[in-house]
């Protein structure tokens, strides 16, 4: 797997995803208690994120406004 990652473990038990995670393959990530995703993404071909307690991400940026043809 080739990646370009900061992952750390801020707790025991728990990985934090801060850039990166991906390969070109399938690609498992795994904790017993949390996996924190404040990076950019989690992904390869096929991706498998589990953990016992919880998985967590950001939440969507909303789209910008299209312009109206009615304006």
């Amino acid at each position: 797997m080739q990646a370009r990652a900061s992952i750390r473990n801020s707790r025991p038990n728990t990985v934090t995803n801060r850039d990166v995670i991906g390969s070109g393959g399938t690609m498992t990530v795994s904790a017993v208690k949390d996996v924190n995703n404040i990076g950019v993404r989690i992904g390869s071909v096929k991706t498998i994120v589990a953990a016992g307690h919880g998985v967590s991400v950001p939440a969507p940026k909303p789209l910008p406004k299209a312009p109206s043809l009615l304006e």
